[in-house]
């Protein structure tokens, strides 16, 4: 028998975590897209390594507005939960 088990997520806590630890995923990490968190402690690094900063905070202010203007449904986690009896 399954489960279906309901998450919501808050979309100011996401845009939050974007605009203030978004440089090492928090706002990714906090949605469960683990890959998309990974990749912005990646795409970090190589700005830090190549002193391009300004283009990481671009890009979170974009991903911020993103987040921000993203439908409630994104937000809604469905997961089928297998219960042994």
């Amino acid at each position: 028998m399954t489960h279906n088990i309901v998450t919501h997520k808050s979309k100011t806590v996401a845009v939050l975590l974007c605009l203030t630890l978004g440089s090492i995923g928090a706002h990714r990490f906090y949605l469960g897209h683990p890959w998309l968190a990974c990749s912005w402690i990646l795409l970090t690094i190589v700005c830090l390594a190549s002193g391009a900063m300004v283009v990481i905070t671009a890009l979170l202010c974009i991903e911020a507005l993103v987040l921000l203007f993203r439908s409630k449904a994104y937000y809604k986690r469905v997961e089928q939960v297998e219960v042994v009896t």
